[in-house]
């Protein structure tokens, strides 16, 4: 299949956590397997898409660090949710590590933020701060296709 083509509400607000009332004009969401999925909306609602409830970027740079500042087992009720990077506190700040932390990033941000698609986790030994990793993640907003980028410093140890 190349292309599967969702506009059913309940499920374009699944798939990318866009949440909007369709009137009567039609809204699709279309879902490659080799690209990034995209939400076709009428010129006439683009701006309101931007704001609609949960796709704002702020909204979702926020989810991002909530997951990402998450160990398991703090959240009540959900128990595996985070990305656990608070395990890596007195590991060496090596190449090793810097792996390890980019696969506990991909892996969260897959499975909890499904209103964006990775495009990719770098994590290098902090400039400024001996003692952490830069770990920048750029990603795709999956209603608009908006491309953005936001770095996090993990506390590590001495590497």
């Amino acid at each position: 299949m190349d292309l599967f083509i969702v506009s059913a509400f309940d499920s374009i607000y699944y798939l990318t956590g866009a949440g909007f009332e369709p009137l009567e004009r039609p809204f699709f969401l279309l879902v490659r397997p080799d690209k990034p999925s995209v939400l076709l909306v009428p010129k006439l609602d683009h701006e309101h898409m931007k704001k609609a409830r949960g796709i704002s970027e702020e909204n979702i740079r926020e989810s991002i660090a909530v997951i990402l500042k998450t160990d398991p087992g703090e959240r009540l009720g959900v128990p595996d949710f985070g990305a656990g990077l608070g395990r890596f506190l007195f590991e060496p700040n090596n190449a090793a590590t810097h792996t390890r932390i980019q696969d506990a990033i991909a892996t969260a941000l897959a499975r909890w933020e499904r209103r964006v698609k990775v495009e990719s986790v770098d994590v290098v030994a902090h400039a400024a701060e001996a003692e952490s990793a830069l770990a920048t993640i750029t990603y795709r907003l999956i209603a608009t296709d908006a491309r953005e980028r936001i770095s996090l410093s993990v506390p590590l140890g001495v590497g």
